[in-house]
């Protein structure tokens, strides 16, 4: 439950832990906060970005190689593709299995899919930021 996350979350940061210490699947604290986002939550968008004031890496994939972006566009979650993408978030990379990447998840939902289109058509953005790994939307 996302109540369970937060408070997970919030006792990693309080603790100084590995903002990026993976779970047996591979999902980071931050995948966490995307995929539980489809459960709602106040302050979901607000804990991923204390994650990455922590310094979590916003396109750390899990075991199968799915990143944060990726979960919050197939799940059609606005607000979250936003923020990830907001954080650094290449909505370029593509899954190794499927070989789909976020923006070809997000095209599926309305909503998710406008979030996309806008942040890349933002004077500034790029796919692959300046180090080609993170789109930057100024």
């Amino acid at each position: 439950c996302w109540r369970g996350v937060d408070e997970v979350v919030q006792l990693l940061l309080s603790a100084d832990c590995s903002v990026d210490q993976q779970n047996n699947l591979g999902e980071t604290p931050l995948w966490l906060v995307a995929r539980e986002a489809s459960a709602g939550g106040d302050g979901r968008v607000e804990l991923l970005k204390k994650l990455i004031a922590a310094g979590a890496q916003p396109d750390r994939p899990d075991a199968r190689g799915r990143t944060a972006l990726m979960e919050a566009a197939e799940l059609g979650d606005p607000q979250m593709c936003e923020a990830l993408l907001h954080a650094g978030c290449n909505p370029s990379l593509k899954e190794p299995r499927l070989k789909v990447s976020a923006s070809d998840l997000a095209a599926k939902s309305p909503a998710a899919a406008a979030v996309f289109r806008k942040m890349l058509a933002e004077p500034g953005a790029s796919i692959g930021g300046s180090d080609s790994s993170h789109p930057q939307a100024s």
